[in-house]
Protein backbone atom coordinates (compact mmCIF):
# COMPACT_ATOMS: atom_id res chain seq x y z
CA UNK A 1 0.00 0.00 0.00
CA UNK A 2 1.30 3.26 -0.95
CA UNK A 3 0.24 4.95 2.93
CA UNK A 4 2.13 6.88 4.99
CA UNK A 5 3.28 4.56 7.80
CA UNK A 6 4.68 5.87 10.90
CA UNK A 7 3.93 9.03 12.74
CA UNK A 8 3.16 12.61 10.90
CA UNK A 9 5.66 15.25 11.75
CA UNK A 10 5.09 18.64 12.65
CA UNK A 11 6.61 20.16 9.89
CA UNK A 12 3.98 18.22 7.40
CA UNK A 13 1.23 19.26 9.36
CA UNK A 14 1.93 23.44 9.56
CA UNK A 15 0.82 23.97 5.82
CA UNK A 16 -2.89 22.68 6.74
CA UNK A 17 -2.66 24.51 10.08
CA UNK A 18 -1.36 27.64 7.76
CA UNK A 19 -4.26 27.45 5.61
CA UNK A 20 -7.08 26.79 8.03
CA UNK A 21 -6.24 29.87 9.87
CA UNK A 22 -6.12 31.49 5.94
CA UNK A 23 -9.90 30.09 6.33
CA UNK A 24 -10.53 31.92 9.81
CA UNK A 25 -8.98 34.69 8.50
CA UNK A 26 -11.52 34.99 5.80
CA UNK A 27 -14.00 34.43 7.97
CA UNK A 28 -12.84 37.17 10.46
CA UNK A 29 -12.27 39.75 7.66
CA UNK A 30 -16.44 40.13 7.26
CA UNK A 31 -16.87 40.74 11.33
CA UNK A 32 -16.37 44.40 12.44
CA UNK A 33 -12.63 45.08 13.57
CA UNK A 34 -12.98 47.76 15.22
CA UNK A 35 -12.00 47.67 18.89
CA UNK A 36 -11.91 50.19 21.43
CA UNK A 37 -8.14 50.78 23.32
CA UNK A 38 -6.94 52.92 26.25
CA UNK A 39 -4.01 55.05 24.70
CA UNK A 40 -1.53 57.61 26.89
CA UNK A 41 -2.77 60.33 26.34
CA UNK A 42 1.32 61.20 24.96
CA UNK A 43 1.32 58.48 22.94
CA UNK A 44 -1.68 58.99 21.50
CA UNK A 45 -0.37 62.99 20.58
CA UNK A 46 2.71 61.16 18.77
CA UNK A 47 0.81 59.32 16.69
CA UNK A 48 -1.45 62.24 15.61
CA UNK A 49 1.47 63.79 15.09
CA UNK A 50 3.07 60.90 12.72
CA UNK A 51 -0.86 61.21 10.65
CA UNK A 52 -0.22 65.26 10.22
CA UNK A 53 3.40 64.58 9.60
CA UNK A 54 4.09 65.13 5.50
CA UNK A 55 6.69 62.09 4.46
CA UNK A 56 7.95 62.69 1.38
CA UNK A 57 10.73 60.72 0.73
CA UNK A 58 10.47 57.58 -1.49
CA UNK A 59 11.45 54.15 -1.02
CA UNK A 60 12.96 52.80 -4.12
CA UNK A 61 16.29 50.47 -3.33
CA UNK A 62 14.65 49.72 0.19
CA UNK A 63 15.46 46.89 2.04
CA UNK A 64 13.01 44.62 3.45
CA UNK A 65 14.05 45.36 6.81
CA UNK A 66 13.09 49.25 6.02
CA UNK A 67 10.17 48.37 4.42
CA UNK A 68 8.94 46.74 7.37
CA UNK A 69 9.66 49.57 9.74
CA UNK A 70 8.18 52.01 6.83
CA UNK A 71 4.95 50.05 7.04
CA UNK A 72 4.74 50.13 10.80
CA UNK A 73 5.33 53.77 10.16
CA UNK A 74 2.08 53.89 8.00
CA UNK A 75 0.16 51.71 11.05
CA UNK A 76 1.49 54.18 13.31
CA UNK A 77 0.15 56.93 11.27
CA UNK A 78 -3.26 55.13 10.58
CA UNK A 79 -3.97 54.81 14.29
CA UNK A 80 -2.94 59.07 14.91
CA UNK A 81 -5.96 59.16 11.87
CA UNK A 82 -8.38 57.06 14.90
CA UNK A 83 -7.12 59.49 17.26
CA UNK A 84 -7.47 62.66 15.47
CA UNK A 85 -10.95 61.86 13.88
CA UNK A 86 -12.46 59.95 16.66
CA UNK A 87 -10.02 60.03 20.03
CA UNK A 88 -11.58 61.13 23.08
CA UNK A 89 -9.83 62.30 26.48
CA UNK A 90 -10.43 60.39 29.31
CA UNK A 91 -8.37 61.21 32.45
CA UNK A 92 -4.48 60.77 31.56
CA UNK A 93 -5.42 58.61 28.51
CA UNK A 94 -7.11 58.54 25.02
CA UNK A 95 -10.03 56.28 24.26
CA UNK A 96 -10.27 55.52 20.72
CA UNK A 97 -11.54 52.41 18.45
CA UNK A 98 -9.08 51.35 16.10
CA UNK A 99 -8.79 48.99 13.35
CA UNK A 100 -8.04 45.00 14.73
CA UNK A 101 -5.21 44.90 12.14
CA UNK A 102 -3.35 48.07 14.06
CA UNK A 103 -3.72 46.35 17.36
CA UNK A 104 -2.11 43.13 16.00
CA UNK A 105 0.72 44.86 14.01
CA UNK A 106 1.13 47.03 17.24
CA UNK A 107 1.93 43.77 19.39
CA UNK A 108 3.80 42.34 16.88
CA UNK A 109 6.24 45.23 16.74
CA UNK A 110 6.24 45.61 20.36
CA UNK A 111 7.34 41.81 20.56
CA UNK A 112 9.97 42.43 18.11
CA UNK A 113 11.73 45.26 19.99
CA UNK A 114 11.29 43.09 23.44
CA UNK A 115 8.36 45.05 25.12
CA UNK A 116 5.98 42.14 26.07
CA UNK A 117 6.61 39.90 28.74
CA UNK A 118 3.43 37.95 28.33
CA UNK A 119 5.26 34.80 29.29
CA UNK A 120 2.23 32.67 27.89
CA UNK A 121 3.29 32.64 24.37
CA UNK A 122 6.13 33.64 22.13
CA UNK A 123 6.06 35.24 18.79
CA UNK A 124 5.44 32.21 17.03
CA UNK A 125 2.41 30.75 19.13
CA UNK A 126 4.93 28.30 21.16
CA UNK A 127 4.88 28.77 25.03
CA UNK A 128 7.95 28.89 26.65
CA UNK A 129 10.49 25.61 26.97
CA UNK A 130 9.56 24.27 30.25
CA UNK A 131 12.57 23.37 32.90
CA UNK A 132 12.33 20.01 33.92
CA UNK A 133 13.91 18.38 37.39
CA UNK A 134 16.19 16.03 35.80
CA UNK A 135 17.21 19.20 32.70
CA UNK A 136 18.03 22.49 34.69
CA UNK A 137 18.55 24.07 31.84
Amino acid sequence: MGGQTGPVRDSDRWPLDEAALAQLGAQLSSEPLLVEVRLPAALAKQAEAAWLREDLEGHEDETPAKALTRARAGTWALIGLAVHERGRRDGEDVLVEVDAWHVGQALDAAEEHGLLNRGLLNRRGNAPRRRSVTDPT
